[in-house]
């Protein structure tokens, strides 16, 4: 089954417009500081986003990268944002936006890595916002378009606010909508590539640079056009469990899901989710745990299409 935006009632699209504009605080995430004046190549070194060019060639707010930690067989770890670290009021370094459940991983995971280079890891308490508008202003611009970025870093140890749930669920609602990944919510760790969850169609690789870590595998995918699969967004009317199978009517399994979100409060648009489809799925009928799912027009494939 496909469908787009259109299937959404008009007063209902008019509703989510007007809220997406709201602030949204991002609870799920916190901050790593990597700290020293080696910490933009040191990045740059190991992960797979344009962290050198976009730190180092831009100013102000729009030095901002999204980046990919990978294993060395190019399978997917975590994402972050980097951030010069002085243009949130710090002595040196990068700052990174990170998911907060694994934040202790990748800082594990770089300091394995940090043999030879004067850089520290050091965890930040904080405060992420973002807001859904394209003017130019405070903040950063969030690479992916999906906004803008806002962040109030300090060193001490007060808590990151929460914010409202409705507001960051009504962020991962939208994000799907537009095929927008989160690989902590979406992926399955050490098992996805970059091009099954969509980060090579959001600058979170830069194909000029040299060696990162997983790079052959990565390059390899994209050059020999070895994509198979892609995380797509589908709507279901019920809750599905997260990574569960996907498959055709005659049970043949094709992929599985991400993370199942819920509908807002007062509405009824149904259960959103990323499921790893193959690209000629259109017109096939798929489901997931006996449920018949939707799939969803997605701005970011139709134009990568």
């Amino acid at each position: 089954m496909t469908s787009d935006a259109l299937t959404i009632p008009a007063e209902t699209r008019a509703a989510q417009a007007r809220k997406a504009a709201d602030p949204v605080v991002f609870s799920d995430r916190g901050f790593l500081h990597v700290g020293g004046d080696q910490a933009i190549d040191f990045l740059d070194r190991l992960t797979s986003g344009p962290v050198r060019q976009n730190l180092t060639t831009q100013a102000g707010e729009t030095g901002i990268a999204l980046t990919a930690l990978l294993t060395p067989q190019g399978k997917y770890l975590a994402e972050a944002f980097v951030l010069n670290a002085q243009a949130l009021g710090m002595a040196d370094g990068v700052i990174l936006d990170v998911p907060l459940a694994q934040r202790e991983t990748i800082e594990a995971w770089l300091g394995r890595y940090n043999l030879r280079d004067d850089v520290s890891l050091t965890r930040r308490e904080g405060r992420i916002t973002g807001q859904r508008t394209d003017t130019p202003g405070d903040g950063f611009a969030d690479p992916r378009g999906l906004g803008r970025r806002f962040y109030d870093v300090n060193t001490s140890t007060a808590k990151t606010g929460q914010g409202r749930p409705e507001d960051l669920l009504r962020y991962h609602r939208a994000r799907i909508r537009q095929g927008i990944p989160e690989g902590c919510y979406d992926g399955m760790l050490e098992r996805s590539i970059l091009a099954e969850l969509n980060y090579d169609l959001i600058g979170a690789v830069d194909w000029q640079k040299g060696c990162f870590i997983g790079q052959e595998v990565t390059v390899r995918v994209h050059r020999r056009g070895l994509v198979r699969k892609r995380m797509m967004p589908i709507r279901s009317t019920q809750s599905l469990s997260c990574f569960a199978d996907v498959s055709h009517r005659d049970g043949k399994r094709i992929g599985h899901l991400g993370r199942c979100f819920p509908p807002l409060p007062g509405e009824d648009e149904g259960y959103l989710a990323f499921a790893l489809l193959p690209l000629d799925i259109a017109g096939s009928e798929i489901f997931c745990e006996d449920q018949p799912l939707e799939i969803l027009t997605s701005p970011l494939l139709a134009q990568s299409s």
